[in-house]
């Protein structure tokens, strides 16, 4: 009849319900939508932004402290403004849960050519110090070498300088770069020590020097030549790992000539 419709249900015994009851059924199930894909808002707003904490950046060891609501590292590097590329270091990752007194660090990776043995290696870093760089590279300096950072003399366990967090494409190993083609980087070169041994009368002692010629390498070594004193080989042969040198030092000497007396060393 007009205004009676049947529904079948499965399992249950055919019902009649008035047509008019049709649209208010569906206007509730709009409001149930509604209110379920609010709910569905909130949630995603609040694992994006939760309760506020007190975390710490490190940026390239430079620490500041600010208040958050972020849940996650990224988000909190977003707000603070900060980008990282695909070479630098994020610790923890960038993913990780943040909860009040998280520390996290980023450390900008920096462009870097090594000098040894008169060849050029390019590689990007983000260690913290000349030594670590050098362990990347697979260079484990010892205590005689000598480590030079910016063409100036330094310690292996010198800060490794920053240059405003450069993007550089990482490199997965080191390769053969000319002086043209490393314009404005970070400079690293190791001066290799050799073990030489010196015969100066009767003693014999093993020296270090990174020198290149056996007057200089005697220098560094700390032992003093006077002007007579000769060496085998000669102080301008060049030096190498394991060479032999003999110093033949001069004696005293003088000479008394028409009531003077003259001393020199020969």
């Amino acid at each position: 009849e007009d205004g009676i419709r049947d529904v079948a249900v499965t399992g249950v015994q055919t019902c009649a319900l008035p047509i008019f009851l049709f649209p208010l059924m569906q206007r509730r199930a709009g409001i149930h939508l509604t209110f379920l894909c609010s709910l569905a808002g909130i949630l995603v707003a609040w694992g994006s932004i939760g309760a506020p904490k007190t975390v710490g950046i490190e940026v390239d060891g430079a620490m500041v402290f600010r208040e958050t609501r972020q849940t996650r590292i990224d988000g909190l590097l977003r707000e603070a403004g900060l980008t990282a590329s695909i070479a630098d270091a994020i610790d923890p990752g960038p993913a990780a849960a943040l909860t009040d007194g998280s520390v996290v660090r980023l450390r900008r990776s920096v462009p870097v050519v090594l000098v040894r043995n008169s060849e050029r290696y390019q590689f990007t870093t983000t260690a913290a110090t000349v030594r670590e760089a050098l362990a990347e590279a697979g260079i484990l300096p010892s205590s005689f070498d000598q480590v030079l950072l910016q063409a100036r003399p330094v310690s292996a366990d010198t800060p490794l300088p920053r240059v405003g967090g450069a993007v550089v494409r990482p490199v997965a190993s080191a390769a053969p770069v000319g002086p043209s083609e490393a314009p404005d980087l970070i400079t690293i070169e190791v001066r290799p020590a050799y073990t030489f041994y010196v015969q100066d009368g009767a003693y014999t002692l093993a020296a270090h020097a990174t020198a290149e010629t056996v007057g200089d390498a005697l220098r560094e070594a700390g032992l003093t030549l006077l002007p007579a004193d000769i060496t085998e080989p000669p102080l301008t042969t060049p030096l190498a790992a394991g060479r032999h040198v003999r110093v033949h030092r001069a004696t005293a000497t003088s000479i008394t000539a028409d009531g003077e007396r003259h001393e020199f060393r020969t």
